[in-house]
């Protein structure tokens, strides 16, 4: 004798399935999972209120990355605080032109680009009415790397 399902049971299941189809669209259609990012991180005098996990990484105006964490460091040794400001950068937001062609540039490192290009970090004024704040990448050839001493394994530093 078979016994009659229950209504309660598949309504669990529906909505269960529905749930996890919401969330694998969130997951898979933010670009995220399949996007090469190189990590880098800087470390900027004086403050940097209105800078803010999730704030846009820009070069030249144009959204290439956004910022991962803000932490605090204290060296004992130096009695010094320092802010490492993490962020990082999608090689899918640059091309390069041959031609007709658009190529995603890929073949040049963060570490060459730091060292050999000149790429530096600032900090702009993104709304002078919310002080909200992002980093707007440069290349300046002629301005020194300013390193700050602390370990950032896995970030390129510059």
């Amino acid at each position: 004798m078979s016994q009659k399902a229950s209504l309660s049971a598949i309504g669990g299941f529906v909505i269960l399935g529905l749930a996890l189809a919401v969330i694998a669209a969130l997951y898979f259609g933010s670009g995220q999972v399949f996007r090469t990012a190189s990590k880098l991180v800087a470390f900027f005098p004086g403050s940097i209120q209105g800078l803010t996990v999730g704030s846009a990484v820009e070069f030249r105006g144009v959204k290439v990355g956004e910022v991962t964490d803000i932490k605090m460091l204290y060296d004992e040794e130096d009695r010094r605080y320092e802010v490492p400001v993490f962020f990082e950068t999608w090689s899918d937001r640059t091309y390069t032109v041959t031609g007709q062609d658009y190529q995603s540039v890929e073949d040049i490192s963060p570490e060459e680009a730091i060292n050999v290009l000149g790429l530096r970090a600032r900090l702009q004024t993104k709304s002078i009415v919310t002080g909200q704040q992002v980093i707007s990448l440069e290349f300046l050839p002629d301005s020194p790397v300013r390193k700050s001493g602390f370990a950032t394994q896995g970030y390129y530093q510059g």
